[in-house]
């Protein structure tokens, strides 16, 4: 079974009973929200160095911002407006790099779960608290502790 879907399955299961519903008012304010909170630090390094040396070609006229920071993964929702901040031509041209790099796909991959939300924010750190994110954008405002992922996910295999 491919592991994504274990960990879409698995979060039903586990979430069953108190299924967060996306707030669209909150996403319609934000533009862009991670649908995701932590993640595997798998290819880290490869995929800091292939964004800082292909830069140029992903995001050619816009500066290398000292840090960039979001949270994890490509599993988000986007507002039209957020996408249109861009011209179709930046969108073009990131999928050519993609098809073109000579990276491996876990890491082309990463390169672009990093950047998702500085493509449809601008904003190089766009790291709100998982907390903040939970009650916000899905209605789950209980106190928790963020440290880990639940443990029916840490039990999932590595992604690839």
């Amino acid at each position: 079974m491919n592991v994504r879907s274990q960990v879409y399955l698995s979060f039903i299961i586990d979430n069953y009973e108190t299924l967060p519903c996306l707030n669209r008012l909150a996403l319609s304010r934000a533009g862009y929200i991670s649908l995701r909170f932590w993640g595997p630090g798998v290819f880290r390094k490869e995929a800091e160095a292939a964004i800082a040396g292909n830069w140029r070609q992903i995001l050619p006229g816009e500066q290398l911002p000292d840090t960039i920071a979001s949270q994890c993964c490509a599993q988000f929702a986007v507002t039209r407006q957020a996408i249109l901040r861009r011209p179709k031509a930046d969108y073009e041209r990131m999928r050519q790099w993609l098809i073109d790099t000579l990276l491996v796909d876990d890491v082309s991959g990463r390169v672009f779960e990093k950047l998702w939300a500085y493509i449809f924010t601008g904003e190089a750190v766009h790291c709100p608290p998982p907390q903040q994110c939970a009650c916000e954008y899905f209605g789950r405002c209980e106190e928790r502790t963020w440290t880990q992922p639940p443990e029916s996910l840490a039990t999932l295999p590595s992604w690839p």
